[in-house]
């Protein structure tokens, strides 16, 4: 199951929700919903949705270089003692 991380690069990477959904083998509405659900996290908005796809708010400029740092890490973090299931869930 790809993190809440890898599917706003995703969204990202193929410039759109569907395009993500399409990749991960994930229903576009859940794709939406993890790009939410991380926007809510960080108490700001990542994406810009529109009709000829998705671009990235100022915000998401800058966070995304830190996104895809976490991605790159995940592997190495979810196999680390006691930090799986927290820390990338």
């Amino acid at each position: 199951m790809a993190s809440r991380y890898q599917i706003v690069c995703m969204v990202v990477d193929r410039g759109s929700l569907k395009g993500a959904a399409d990749e991960l083998g994930y229903t576009q509405s859940a794709v939406s919903q993890a790009v939410k659900a991380l926007e809510r996290e960080l108490g700001t908005t990542l994406i810009e949705r529109g009709k000829q796809g998705v671009s990235l708010t100022r915000d998401g400029k800058q966070y995304l270089p830190y996104l895809r740092q976490i991605v790159t890490a995940e592997p190495s973090l979810r196999q680390a003692p006691g930090i799986a299931g927290t820390l990338l869930d």
